[in-house]
């Protein structure tokens, strides 16, 4: 969810275990610390999240998983197109441990969320079939709490599909739906893709339907950790504009908003960023 995912030996990680995904590189993102990190980002509630009275509180940067997946269902209510006889579809990419899936699911029948971690999917399976997860929060050091979230029991999960994927070879994903999505979503995820232009490029060719949406939230933090630096999205006048660049062609942009953001090192140390959420519109013609 925020960092899209990279599969590397377990042998790797199985040194890595106790490394943060607050840390920069790709390596970390199968490993068990990672999985508990992402599972207390989406699916914490706040007290659990921040322990502290209100007056204390980033507040703006609360739910953000929750928030990107309400970004779509209300730009499609007001910018998307229903089509007679179709039933409406998403494809979440970089979903992580499916927090805005499920979130997505309220609205669409059907729900694509795939990721590159194996691990992150494992765990998304897991929270669809039982409803509930046990996750280690880190409190100061080496101590940890153990803690379950879970899922309303009233939500249908019926019409969401998780899979291993990868956002840069989309084609080749038998997963993905070659008709297209009425909305795709992508959070914290373009600045973390080795080739995030051909993401662009098939969102714009056939992912995204005409008149549908592409829904992206970034940070613009690129790194060589990550993307070659010849393979940015960034240019003289910033990264939004080099992202219109990219987009112009196939998409208009119909809303643009800052989008904070929360993340949780320890009960005593926090990250607060502010995204960029973009909401383009694809051309019909």
């Amino acid at each position: 969810f925020l960092i899209d995912c990279f599969v590397f030996f377990q042998t790797f990680f199985s040194s890595q275990k106790k490394m943060s995904t607050t840390s920069t590189g790709s390596r970390l993102y199968e490993s068990s610390k990672a999985v508990d990190e992402y599972i207390q980002m989406h699916y914490a509630p706040q007290d659990q999240l921040f322990p502290y009275d209100d007056q204390y509180a980033p507040s703006a940067g609360f739910q953000f998983v929750a928030r990107t997946a309400t970004l779509c269902v209300e730009s499609f209510d007001k910018f998307g197109e229903i089509r007679e006889g179709e039933t409406l579809s998403a494809l979440d990419v970089g979903c992580a441990v499916g927090g805005s899936s499920f979130e997505l699911a309220k609205k669409f029948a059907t729900v694509d969320g795939f990721d590159f971690s194996e691990a992150f999917v494992k765990t998304a399976k897991k929270m669809q079939l039982e409803k509930k997860l046990t996750y280690s929060s880190l409190q100061f050091g080496e101590t940890f709490e153990d803690r379950v979230v879970s899922l309303p029991e009233s939500l249908n999960t019926e019409g969401i599909n998780f899979f291993w994927g990868d956002a840069c070879s989309l084609s080749a994903n038998e997963n993905v739906s070659k008709k297209g999505y009425d909305v795709v979503h992508a959070s914290n995820l373009l600045c973390r893709l080795p080739k995030p232009k051909q993401f662009l490029k098939d969102c714009g060719e056939w992912v995204v339907k005409p008149g549908g949406l592409l829904v992206l939230v970034s940070p613009y933090s690129w790194l060589e950790d990550y993307t070659a630096k010849e393979d940015w999205v960034m240019g003289l006048e910033g990264p939004f504009e080099a992202l219109k660049a990219e987009l112009s062609e196939k998409f208009e942009l119909v809303d643009r908003k800052p989008f904070p953001f929360l993340i949780r090192e320890h009960a005593r140390k926090f990250q607060y960023g502010v995204s960029d959420a973009t909401v383009w519109k694809k051309k019909c013609t």
